[in-house]
């Protein structure tokens, strides 16, 4: 009899040893689903007189994820670098997701200035890399842990004007153009060259 209860005694601690390490397995399978890392992809949205569609080779974005009531989703979820390099990767440390569900914002081109609620554009034109092309996007669903991938539409955040300009039948000379201005009336500011 003695014998039974001590079989019985043991028999009882291994199922409750396995029990433990069956949960806390479950517990750290859990920890790892919680912290998954965010990926991107992206398209952007064409205007017709601008044609391309996606991003260059070493282009960086900034990726911002945004939990259900608006602010941020973790520590590291605000003004993240994402560069392409035939996706997109975060070279310095992702944006992890929980079960909890995430909205992801992005904006192009990356600037490490930005803060959580600015992202100043300023349009003026420089000679040497000409206009720059500011993009901004939300992703189409919201993400977490079981689906990380934000998909990012952009929308070019800026006008293109594009001048047509033909050359009269009975002009004689060079004919040579050499400037094209776009500004505000004197004391107007119809046309802005910096915004936030």
């Amino acid at each position: 009899m003695k014998k039974n209860v001590v079989l019985l005694i043991a028999s009882v601690m291994g199922m409750l040893a396995l029990s433990a390490c069956s949960s806390d397995n479950s517990i750290e399978e859990k920890e790892q689903v919680q912290h998954v890392p965010l990926n991107v992809t992206t398209d952007i949205t064409t205007r017709s007189v601008i044609t391309g569609t996606t991003f260059s080779q070493g282009a960086e974005i900034g990726v911002y994820a945004l939990n259900a009531s608006g602010a941020a989703y973790s520590t590291s979820s605000m003004n993240m670098r994402a560069q392409y390099d035939t996706k997109w990767v975060f070279p310095n440390g992702s944006i992890y997701l929980k079960s909890d569900p995430a909205t992801v914002y992005a904006y192009y081109p990356y600037e490490a200035s930005n803060s959580a609620t600015t992202v100043p554009i300023d349009i003026t034109y420089n000679s040497t890399n000409g206009q720059t092309d500011y993009l901004y996007g939300a992703g189409t669903a919201t993400v977490n842990s079981d689906s990380p991938t934000a998909h990012i539409k952009f929308n070019h955040a800026l006008a293109r004007i594009t001048f047509n300009v033909i050359l009269d039948k009975e002009s004689t000379g060079t004919n040579l153009l050499s400037n094209v201005t776009l500004r505000n009336v004197s004391g107007d500011t119809a046309v802005a060259v910096k915004g936030d």
